[in-house]
C-alpha cells in the first residue's frame, strides 16, 4: 500500500525484490518503495519480524524516497531512533513476533514514531550525502558511507557513558581511522572524539539543570 519497512527480529529473511536477492539478517531492516513486486521466505531456521506499510504523504513523495537506501539491508541499531523502536519486538519478552504488550507503545503511537524516524533518517542521509560530495564521487558509495557515519554518530549518542576508542568506532563502521575521522568531521563538523566529548557535556548540563529544577 505504501513504503514498506521489513524488519527481521530473528533468523534470516531472503527477499527477492525485482528479481534480485536481498538477504536480511536479525537486527536489519529493508525499505521497499511503493508498487514494487517482491517475495520473501526464510532459510532453514524460523524467521520472525514485522512488516509495516507507511502511507504518510511525506514518505510517499518520490523526491523523499530517492534519499532513502531502498531495497538494501540496513543494520537497525540506532539509526534515527528506528533501532530503539524495534528493540521491544526483538526482545525475548515479546509474546509473539511483532506483538506490542500493554507496557509498550500502542500500535498507533508505534506507527507514528516509525514514520517520523524514517523521515528523520531521510533528512539525515540527505545532509550527510551532501557533505560527502567533495570527498566521494559515486552516489552509491556516498549513501553507503553515510549510513556508516550515522551508525557511528548514533552509537556515540547511545553509549557516550562508555569508554569509546577510535579503534572501536573503526570496527563498527568498517572505515579506517583516518577516513572515519576525516569523513565524520566533514559530515558533522567535529571529529568522533570531539563529538563524544560534546555529547557528554550536553548530557551533564541537562542533568544539572534537572537537579536545579527539583530544588
Amino acid at each position: 500500500m505504501g513504503l514498506a519497512l521489513k524488519y527481521v527480529s530473528s533468523g534470516t529473511e531472503l527477499y527477492c525484490i525485482r528479481g534480485e536477492p536481498v538477504p536480511a539478517k536479525e537486527g536489519q531492516f529493508v525499505i521497499i518503495p511503493k508498487n514494487t513486486e517482491y517475495s520473501a521466505h526464510g532459510y532453514d531456521s524460523v524467521t520472525k519480524g514485522i512488516c509495516i506499510d507507511l502511507t504518510d504523504k511525506v514518505i510517499e513523495n518520490e523526491a523523499f524516497c530517492s534519499r532513502l537506501p531502498l531495497n538494501t539491508p540496513i543494520d537497525c541499531y540506532g539509526l534515527s531512533g528506528i533501532g530503539k523502536l524495534m528493540y521491544p519486538i526483538q526482545s525475548r519478552n515479546a509474546r509473539t513476533s511483532g506483538s506490542l504488550d500493554k507496557n509498550r507503545l500502542s500500535f498507533e503511537s508505534f506507527l507514528k514514531s516509525i514514520t517520523e524516524s524514517v523521515i528523520t533518517l531521510g533528512v539525515d542521509i540527505e545532509l550527510v550525502v551532501a557533505a560527502l560530495a567533495k570527498d566521494v564521487r559515486k552516489q552509491n558509495t556516498r549513501m553507503n558511507i553515510a549510513l556508516k557515519l550515522l551508525h557511528v554518530r548514533d552509537f556515540i549518542r547511545a553509549r557516550y557513558f562508555e569508554k569509546i576508542s577510535l579503534c572501536r568506532l573503526e570496527m563498527i563502521s568498517g572505515l579506517s581511522k583516518h577516513h572515519l575521522t576525516r569523513l565524520f568531521k566533514a559530515s558533522f563538523g567535529k571529529t568522533p572524539r570531539a563529538y563524544l566529548e560534546e555529547t557528554r557535556m550536553r548530557v551533564a548540563r541537562k542533568m544539572v539543570l534537572e537537579q536545579l529544577s527539583l530544588k
